[in-house]
């Protein structure tokens, strides 16, 4: 764990903003890559991921919000200001219409282009997940040390900053007093953080094996859509962070959100497929010879 990179004055630099910064590059890289390979202008990407990643912050910060509205309203400055506090489903149910609407706006495709930023999506998160674990938050639940994947279990330090530990996971588990007051480590908790940025990398690895194979326009996004859906819903199980907005005792908003995501991407995905066969099973009719006759003779006997 290691939130803050360095600080001049009262001027400090995140390293969970580092990362998000640099999985949006890298991810903006790969899609104008993949973009001149389809004959898309690159400032059409540029363009559209720059009103993405805006609505995208709108909606995971205004998901927060909904979520955790007591402690919203507690500390309302931090919703303007706060520079952790995201639901990046919540980013994702904003970024789509936006980016829906400009793309026809530009008159191009969606789904095509949907195709094309659907791993740049995965791997920006990948970064995500990276930065989140430096910062400690949206942290595991406790391992307990007789389990099987006791050996995954980190434990995360008291940090102080400006007066205060900024440590959540050890804030957390003492207030919920598992630990004593004055203790200097958190429990042995899931890595969740990794576990889901590693799985976004197997995703865009995934996409991208994919994209050499598509069968029709829409096919990456949609498979985006399902992948990442079925990756958080099992990741929520292993989440320590109380903020989850649990429902029905059994299954958290992101569930519930991942849950939406896979049956339409599911359903627009086996539609598509019946009804697009794959170019490369097509097979090529060849046209047979035509054999030129002159005027049939008629014989007299």
């Amino acid at each position: 764990m290691h939130p803050i990179l360095f600080t001049v004055g009262s001027f400090f630099v995140g390293t969970y903003g580092l990362m998000i910064a640099i999985g949006m590059v890298l991810g903006t890289i790969l899609a104008i890559w993949r973009a001149s390979k389809q004959g898309v202008e690159a400032q059409v990407i540029m363009d559209l991921i720059f009103w993405s990643v805006i609505a995208g912050v709108v909606g995971a910060r205004a998901a927060y919000v909904v979520v955790n509205w007591k402690e919203s309203l507690a500390n309302p400055m931090d919703i303007i200001f706060s520079r952790t506090n995201f639901v990046f489903l919540g980013g994702v149910i904003l970024a789509i219409p936006v980016g829906y609407g400009f793309v026809r706006w530009q008159k191009v495709g969606f789904l095509k282009i949907g195709d094309i930023i659907a791993p740049s999506i995965a791997l920006g998160h990948a970064f995500g997940r990276m930065g989140c674990f430096s910062a400690g938050c949206c942290w595991g639940k406790v391992i307990g040390p007789d389990s099987p994947f006791a050996f995954l279990g980190v434990r995360f330090p008291s940090v102080m900053f400006q007066g205060k530990d900024i440590s959540m996971p050890l804030g957390s588990h003492i207030e919920e007093h598992l630990i004593p007051p004055d203790s200097v480590l958190s429990l042995p908790i899931w890595p969740v953080q990794l576990i889901e940025s590693g799985g976004d990398l197997i995703i865009v690895a995934l996409l991208l094996f994919v994209s050499t194979r598509r069968r029709y326009e829409g096919q990456v996004f949609l498979l985006y859509l399902i992948s990442y859906g079925i990756l958080r819903f099992f990741t929520e199980f292993l989440r320590g962070d109380e903020s989850r907005g649990i429902y029905f005792n059994l299954v958290s908003t992101s569930q519930m959100i991942s849950l939406v995501g896979i049956a339409v991407g599911i359903a627009f995905y086996l539609c598509f497929l019946m009804n697009k066969p794959s170019a490369t099973l097509t097979v090529p009719l060849v046209k047979e010879p035509v054999v030129r006759r002159g005027p049939a003779k008629i014989v007299k006997k």
